[in-house]
């Protein structure tokens, strides 16, 4: 089954991301005529940025907790709170990861043996399981107990990751800015194309 460090840090990861980008005020950038000529091309150009941000942050993260003793236990007591919070709402957390590691151990060992209908089902049940954790996990997030817990470890994530490397809130600030850029660019297109069939 998934270990509690590992949940732990697919959680902070979220966390951090969700809670540390609000803190950052939207600075809006002009777009060059090229770019509002070809919003796709901008659209791929903004997603691969917001990508390799992200890898840069994860990798500052990681050596944030994993040279604070203090801050792993803090992420791992938020990452229990959390657990038990979607425990309470009725879903078990543990049986489920369990399920999902069988499904992929399974789809990869019995490859050859499985039919197409076998590993339709399989892929069915593992997507339904993910979105399972996923709404559970982000009900447990709008508990007030579970965001106030959520806030003090970002912040104290924040902190380690400055201390490992300066340049992270820059980071966090360039890409809230990309993320509002992308929002805003996806709606002019919708626009757009509605404007079109029109």
């Amino acid at each position: 089954m998934t270990s509690v460090l590992q949940f732990t840090k697919q959680v902070t990861w979220v966390l951090v991301c969700a809670f540390a980008t609000m803190s950052f005020a939207h600075a809006e950038s002009a777009q060059s005529e090229e770019q509002a000529s070809n919003p796709r091309q901008e659209l791929g150009e903004i997603q691969s940025r917001m990508q390799s941000i992200g890898k840069e942050l994860q990798a500052i993260q990681k050596q944030a907790l994993d040279a604070d003793p203090d801050l792993q236990k803090q992420a791992e007591e938020y990452d229990q709170l959390v657990k038990d919070t979607m425990q309470e709402l009725g879903t078990d957390i543990e049986q489920v990861q369990g399920r999902l590691q069988e499904i992929a151990q399974q789809a990869k060992t019995q490859a050859q043996e499985l039919t197409q209908e076998q590993r339709q089902a399989l892929q069915k049940e593992y997507q339904e399981k993910r979105q399972q954790l996923r709404s559970v996990q982000q009900q447990a997030m709008q508990n007030e107990t579970v965001q106030e817990a959520g806030q003090e470890l970002s912040e104290a994530v924040k902190a380690g990751m400055s201390e490992i490397d300066e340049t992270s809130e820059e980071l966090f600030a360039e890409l809230q800015e990309l993320r509002s850029e992308y929002k805003e660019l996806m709606q002019e297109m919708m626009q757009a194309q509605q404007n079109q069939q029109s």
